[in-house]
């Protein structure tokens, strides 16, 4: 049975920029099936950057939205005025699944609450914290 993930702006980017297949390295240090989960604001970010961003940061924001048309969508309401990565971190601890990024804001906000997160550490992808 696969085990969801939620991804985050990042790590959809960099995946497709450095050309990595982070979601198979997941599942490689997992040695599990991996279903990403993609949650309304990472939808919102990709839009926005692929009609505003630079050429090839709006192609690579394009690209990630067509990859994240086959994920599973997860719509829990955001607060009114909840940040970003706020709004991440508790619905993740709220569904209690790991959260996939190279923003290492992020990351050390999940890691305060000690909420499992995938990361980037040079060409190789880490996870942090125990995952169920």
């Amino acid at each position: 049975m696969p085990k969801k993930v939620i991804l985050d702006t990042s790590f959809l980017m960099v995946s497709l920029e450095k050309g990595l297949d982070l979601l198979g390295e997941l599942e490689k240090i997992l040695s599990v099936k991996v279903e990403p989960v993609i949650l309304p604001p990472v939808v919102e970010e990709l839009e926005r950057l692929a009609s505003k961003g630079k050429p090839k940061v709006g192609r690579t924001a394009s690209f990630a939205l067509k990859l994240a048309e086959k994920y599973v969508k997860v719509n829990v309401e955001r607060r009114p005025g909840e940040p970003v990565d706020d709004y991440l971190a508790r619905v993740a601890g709220e569904m209690k699944l790991p959260v996939a990024t190279v923003d290492l804001k992020l990351k050390r906000e999940l890691r305060r609450r000690g909420i499992p997160v995938a990361y980037l550490r040079g060409r190789r992808l880490e996870l942090e914290g125990w995952w169920d």
